[in-house]
């Protein structure tokens, strides 16, 4: 009677072992993909640098003196008004506000990457992330490889189920970087000091929006670049794509740009 309980004790332990050392070597095997993963979603800040020792403000007015930052000193562009004035931080510094455009050294905006990635990779990133949204939707803007992605599903079960190529800001007037959501929508717009307008517009942040590609105010395209960093800010779209995404896509929707 022993020996049989001491058998059915010792298969037990060697089962929980078994399984045990299958389930760690998968974890091992996960967390390694995902770090594989994250290494290729490269985040896309501008890092200017300060050209003269300049005044930084809490308001892009240029009002509430903060600080005076030191020339050489490189931070990250967070958005722009009009191109005059920008709001940048610096964090071993702690701080952020707005300083002039004729301060800042801002380089060359950079060339889209190729390197695509696979379903699954972006699936894993996502979920792994734990971003949630009000709706069945979410949408991830990828500005290293100029594409957004189109999710459905809920917290940790997102599965993609469209990929866009689109066309971000410039790095002079770059898209701004984290997570919104979608909260006004609208068929129509047209900017008399930009120039131009577009349709289908989804705003997520300010006077941030996804839309088509810039039109004059007949709706004629005037300018059709796709693929590229191009724009004052919003992000692009070719006009089915855009449709689709404003047809599709409901408010409050979490939008994450990286």
């Amino acid at each position: 009677m022993f020996k049989n309980l001491y058998k059915i004790i010792t298969i037990l332990l060697v089962i929980i072992f078994i399984f045990t050392f299958w389930y760690y070597k998968n974890y091992i095997t996960l967390a390694q993909n995902i770090h594989n993963i994250k290494e290729k979603i490269i985040p896309s800040p501008v890092i200017a640098t300060i050209t003269n020792d300049c005044n930084v403000y809490y308001e892009k007015e240029l009002k509430n003196y903060i600080i005076t930052i030191k020339k050489g000193t490189n931070v990250e562009i967070l958005q722009d008004k009009t191109k005059k004035v920008y709001l940048i931080k610096n964090e071993d510094l702690k701080i952020e506000g707005w300083v002039k455009r004729e301060d800042l050294y801002i380089p060359e905006t950079p060339i889209a990457s190729k390197d695509y990635l696979k379903n699954i990779e972006l699936e894993t990133y996502v979920n792994n992330l734990g971003i949630d949204s009000q709706t069945d939707y979410l949408i991830f803007t990828d500005i290293y490889r100029q594409l957004t992605y189109i999710f459905k599903g809920k917290v940790q079960n997102w599965k993609i189920i469209k990929t866009i190529p689109c066309g971000t800001g410039l790095n002079e007037s770059p898209t701004t970087r984290g997570i919104f959501k979608i909260y006004d929508k609208g068929e129509w717009f047209y900017s008399e000091r930009l120039g131009s307008g577009a349709m289908y517009w989804l705003k997520f942040n300010g006077s941030y929006l996804y839309h088509s590609v810039a039109m004059d105010k007949n709706k004629n395209i005037i300018d059709n670049t796709i693929g590229e960093r191009c724009s004052s800010g919003c992000i692009r779209m070719a006009l089915d794509d855009i449709k689709w995404v404003y047809d599709n896509i409901p408010k409050n929707t979490t939008v994450y740009i990286n």
